[in-house]
């Protein structure tokens, strides 16, 4: 039995065993210590050579098979070998030394269900020679990027910004193109973005925010382009918008949370029921002839304008002054769709000129406590500034004189304008004491030469907010002469009256007003008597020295004429309107 165990122990190889005495007796304990000091180092199990076949477990410092399968749970710390084609079970697997092509030595995960590791650096650290399909985290841009063959793309889902940036090919909101979007509309959140998206098309349409959707229902469906939705849990005290279209910085249409239109919208052609604060569109306009079609006195005749006198009406409803040298004011053509403006011709010496209007109370006492815009088509082909001023009136429609006024200023202001007529607005709060009348006036310093033009002038109540008042409103030629009748009633040329004669040399008549005056008239002119006739008896005419006005009121006028001779006392006669139109004063501011 011992030598067969000795043969045993000598045929596997057992390499440092203790020795052995042939015919020896080894005990267990003998036998084991043997065992536990020996390395088998050849020798074949069942067949199989010791050594042929990797241990299933412990550390091993070099493999070197080409393939390695089976099951492993010890540690590689060194691979020397070429590669390892294939792997089996593997129940953990350390490794110390980078994979090839790590820079860093993460695991491309940081958990099972955790998140991916990917590069992570700043513009300027991007692959010099990137290949399709590179994605990397770009923290100058605070997004992922991936090589798209020609440029860095951003991955971003621009919708879904709640702020910051739209990054466009790896810029930061400067692009050029539209960006647009066809098909049915999507809900989104919010978004914010800004850039400075420049377009330098030179023909054609061209957008920076198109949106085209078709739709093809049916039955009762119904359909929004765009879609806004405002939650107001609690909103804080500055402005609160839904919409604000802006150019320049500008705001040009602005919707509040309230639905309003905070900056109103400024039209070419009005076609509305409302186009300002409260008020029904039509009639807008508090200033009469504003655009100058209706001038009963001096038609296009030019007229003086002396220096410091007393205030002058060289138009219907607009005076004139000057102070140093004479002026020349005149209506002259206008271009276009405009028939006429009105015109002011400075002088040598001149220190000042003024053109203005008075409105009465009853026009302007409902603009008391409200926001009002003045506008004008202006320019001047010497001065740039125009000062703009506005008054009410101390005591009701009573202004004073120009040298000793006795109106209340309420705002002021310049116009910078130069040779080209263009349209200036500027907007002024009416103070609850403007019951009393308004007078609006435009003044320049030393007109020596050249003109002041205006056109198209226009007072109107406007929002609380508006910066700038509405389009012109043209009101017909038979409205505004009606208007401007209330202060300056005139009798065309031709029109004949039945008179009595109270001597032989006076008669009486009464003119029935066309328009109620705003006060009784006290006056009465012509530019000529040629054409007037009283008939006698006979019925022959007798040429008309004199008129004066008599007992009036808002409705009619009693006039008293005289003729050198040949009425008959009591007997009645016509009176006839001669060549030039018969005027009657006393009821203008």
């Amino acid at each position: 039995m011992k030598k067969i165990l000795f043969l045993a122990l000598l045929s596997l190889g057992i390499a440092n065993a203790a020795p052995f005495v042939p015919g020896q007796v080894l005990t267990a304990a003998q036998l084991n210590t043997a065992l536990a000091a020996a390395a088998i180092t050849s020798g074949t199990i069942d067949g199989a050579a010791i050594g042929s076949v990797a241990p299933a477990s412990g550390v091993f410092t070099s493999v070197t098979a080409s393939s390695l399968t089976g099951s492993l749970s010890g540690t590689v710390t060194t691979a020397s070998q070429p590669a390892i084609t294939s792997v089996g079970t593997l129940s953990g697997l350390t490794v110390t030394t980078p994979i090839a092509g790590s820079t860093n030595g993460n695991v491309p995960m940081t958990a099972a269900t955790g998140s991916a590791v990917i590069p992570n650096g700043t513009t300027a650290q991007r692959d010099v020679a990137p290949s399709v399909g590179y994605q990397r985290y770009n923290s100058t841009l605070a997004v992922n990027e991936y090589w798209g063959g020609s440029a860095w793309e951003g991955i971003v889902d621009a919708p879904m910004l709640n702020s910051g940036t739209l990054p466009i090919r790896g810029t930061t909101g400067a692009f050029s193109g539209a960006l647009s979007a066809t098909g049915a509309p999507a809900a989104v959140a919010p978004f914010n973005t800004s850039g400075s998206a420049t377009n330098t098309a030179a023909s054609g349409s061209n957008y920076a925010f198109s949106l085209t959707p078709t739709y093809a229902q049916t039955g009762t469906a119904a359909a929004t382009d765009i879609f806004l939705n405002r939650t107001q849990t609690s909103v804080g005290s500055g402005a609160q918008n839904l919409i604000d279209l802006q150019v320049g910085g500008v705001s040009k249409f602005t919707v509040s949370n309230t639905g309003a239109i905070v900056t109103p919208l400024v039209f070419t052609n009005i076609d509305s029921t409302s186009s300002n604060s409260g008020q029904l569109g039509g009639f807008r306009n508090k200033l009469i002839n504003g655009d100058f079609p209706v001038s009963q006195v001096n038609g296009n005749a030019a007229v003086t304008v002396t220096a410091a006198a007393a205030l002058q009406y060289v138009t219907d409803q607009w005076y004139a002054y000057s102070t140093g040298a004479n002026v020349t004011a005149q209506r002259i053509a206008g271009t276009g769709n405009e028939q006429y403006r009105y015109q002011l011709t400075g002088a040598a010496s001149v220190t000042a000129m003024g053109f203005g209007q008075r409105i009465e109370q009853a026009n302007s006492y409902h603009l008391a406590g409200t926001q009002t815009a003045i506008c004008a088509d202006l320019s001047d082909s010497l001065l740039t500034p125009v000062t703009w001023t506005a008054y009410y009136a101390n005591t009701p429609d009573t202004f004073g004189t120009l040298a000793a006024p006795t109106h209340t200023q309420i705002a002021t202001g310049n116009f910078t304008v130069n040779s080209t007529l263009s349209r200036y607005c500027a907007t002024m709060a009416m103070p609850a004491a403007a019951t009393t009348g308004i007078e609006i006036v435009f003044t320049v310093g030393a007109q020596t030469s050249g003109t002041l033009v205006f056109d198209e002038v226009q007072w109107e109540q406007v929002s609380a907010t508006a910066t700038q008042g509405t389009a012109f409103e043209r009101v017909p030629y038979a409205t505004q002469l009606a208007w401007a009748q209330r202060y300056l009633p005139v009798i065309a040329a031709g029109n004949v009256y039945p008179a009595f004669s109270t001597s032989a040399t006076t008669y009486d008549f009464t003119v029935p007003a066309h328009v109620n005056t705003r006060v009784a008239i006290t006056g009465v002119f012509t530019s000529s008597l040629t054409g007037y006739q009283m008939t006698s008896g006979n019925g022959s005419g007798i040429a008309v020295a004199a008129l004066s006005i008599g007992t009036s009121g808002t409705d009619s006028f009693s006039l008293a004429g005289s003729v050198a001779s040949g009425l008959t006392t009591g007997q009645g006669g016509l009176f006839y309107i001669g060549s030039t139109p018969l005027f009657f004063t006393g009821a203008q501011l």
